[in-house]
């Protein structure tokens, strides 16, 4: 009998958290799909509008789309200097991977597209664990480059003294962090007796609580400054009034908002971000749709740029025209 009660409440348990996950997986495809309407919906409203800024401004979105392409191929190459892996990779194989993981990041919240990378380096003999943890470095790193920029750009760019003063407080926070993260790491290895937590410690959190040498950090400037590059050509085509540092800033902020990923592929924050911001610097409601959808449509665009310059170049590597080394 108490077997029997044990598996029953066992069985319970189960059906209990099968029902939470499908009432979880109900509600993001809600909401995804209300995304999907609202966006539709805008871009009817104001069609002829956002037709008519597209056909004024080719050369804006295709140079906009060769950026996104060279901004996802800085991102590849950062990731490989970090996985410090003796195995040669094809830099255009994983340019591909590194597009088709962004395009599927459309299929859910909390980049799902994160299983195509990790399928593919584990063909390489590259656990997941291993990929996972440099994917967190990544972020780590971009983070950090991006708090930093901000604070930069907080204190230079901006006279409102308490705009100075946010950007200063961050400063001096990057300053001690490392001594933070130095007295976590004392306290982890000297107060923390359990195997299991120090199992996950070991594996998990004793890199992320070390601030990398600054050698690690220079691409990561040069992916901000992809970002910050577009951000000042695509508003600067609309509105002359748009600084370098303002770009740093909306660059920085898009970009930490896309690592949460709390909406598939940040689909609906990143339109709200830039047309807020659009609309802040006086544009109208269909200059600001407009703008925001460019950026999306660089995202898509660079993704397909460089899926079809990889096709191209693995192709001719297969053929022997491009010699494999």
């Amino acid at each position: 009998k108490l077997q029997m009660r044990h598996d029953e409440e066992h069985d319970n348990y189960l059906d209990k958290r099968r029902s939470r996950k499908t009432f979880i997986g109900y509600f993001f495809k809600f909401v995804y799909v209300i995304l999907i309407i609202a966006i539709a919906s805008l871009i009817f409203i104001y069609r002829k509008s956002l037709l008519q800024l597209w056909v004024d401004h080719p050369v804006l979105i295709l140079s906009s789309i060769l950026i996104g392409a060279t901004y996802i191929n800085v991102q590849a190459y950062n990731f490989l200097q970090l996985l410090e892996h003796t195995e040669s990779f094809n830099f255009f194989e994983v340019v591909r991977v590194w597009s088709l993981t962004s395009l599927a990041n459309y299929l859910g919240p909390f980049q799902p597209g994160l299983l195509v990378r990790f399928g593919f380096f584990k063909t390489y003999n590259i656990s997941v664990l291993k990929t996972a943890k440099t994917t967190l470095r990544q972020i780590q790193l971009n983070i950090l480059t991006g708090m930093f920029l901000a604070s930069i750009a907080l204190i230079f760019g901006f006279q409102n003294s308490t705009v100075r003063t946010f950007g200063i407080l961050l400063f001096s926070f990057l300053i001690i962090l490392p001594i933070i993260l130095r007295v976590i790491r004392y306290i982890f290895e000297s107060l923390i007796k359990d195997e299991r937590f120090r199992h996950f410690y070991s594996n998990w959190a004793q890199d992320l609580l070390t601030i990398p040498p600054f050698t690690k950090f220079y691409l990561f400037f040069i992916q901000h400054s992809i970002m910050a590059l577009l951000v000042f050509i695509v508003y600067n085509t609309f509105t002359s009034n748009f600084s370098i540092f303002e770009s740093f800033l909306v660059g920085i902020l898009t970009t930490l908002s896309t690592l949460l990923a709390i909406a598939p592929n940040n689909l609906g924050i990143q339109e709200v971000i830039f047309s807020q911001i659009s609309v802040l610097k006086g544009m109208e409601t269909p200059e600001a749709i407009g703008i925001a959808l460019i950026f999306r449509i660089t995202q898509i665009g660079g993704c397909v740029l460089c899926l079809a310059l990889a096709k191209v170049s693995l192709k001719l590597r297969r053929t022997g025209t491009i010699s494999n080394e």
